[in-house]
């Protein structure tokens, strides 16, 4: 917490690589087809749901879809949370290679 308060610019680092995982999720994949939540430096995407605010309207969602992409995003060397349900914890220790890597993983995938 020492180093949060004397070094605040860490917070807009962590809320920009958000937003730009937000923008690669929004590029690769259509409104009409997922909800993209993103509050701070979390984020979570759900397949075949208009909107998601708790887990009534996630239940419904294309989980195999998403378990498809957290597949395959594991093999090309990208952990997420393995369950549509958590959300995505975004930490500063994520750079520029990591990004491509996601953007990479997100054009190849064919689910």
């Amino acid at each position: 917490m020492n180093y949060l308060n004397e070094n605040r610019e860490v917070y807009g680092r962590i809320y920009a690589t958000t937003a730009r995982i937000e923008g690669l999720l929004r590029e690769r994949f259509t409104e009409d087809e997922t909800t993209i939540n993103r509050l701070g430096s979390m984020i979570s995407i759900h397949f075949g749901t208009q909107r998601v605010a708790n887990y009534t309207d996630a239940s419904p969602a294309q989980n195999t879809r998403f378990n498809a992409l957290f597949h395959h995003l594991l093999q090309e060397g990208i952990y997420l949370p393995p369950s549509a349900f958590e959300s995505w914890f975004i930490s500063q220790s994520i750079g520029e290679e990591d990004l491509q890597r996601l953007e990479h993983g997100l054009q190849s995938f064919e689910g």
